[in-house]
């Protein structure tokens, strides 16, 4: 594959998306997930660290809390740098 930065890979359904997820946040690789529609996106990256954006503060809350209900942990003063556009908060 010449150019996998623009890769893209579309899963239809709960089976598929689970499965793709699975898939690329096991194997430590840079991923960018995007729903449709776009109300979160879920960057995660070689070093095994996952960055949710979403388009307002309670969509981001409700996710915060649903991972800590399912035992994940934030990592404490982490920040992931910006790329530019600043659509998502």
């Amino acid at each position: 594959m010449e150019n996998y930065y623009d890769l893209k890979i579309q899963a239809t359904g709960h089976l598929e998306i689970a499965g793709l997820l699975q898939a690329a946040l096991g194997d430590y690789v840079d991923f960018v997930f995007v729903p449709s529609p776009e109300v979160i996106a879920i960057y995660t990256d070689h070093d095994g660290y996952t960055t949710f954006y979403a388009q307002d503060d309670a969509t981001l809350k409700t996710v915060s809390s649903r991972l800590e209900t399912a035992g994940f942990e934030a990592v404490a003063r982490y920040t992931r740098g910006s790329s530019g556009e600043n659509i998502w908060h």
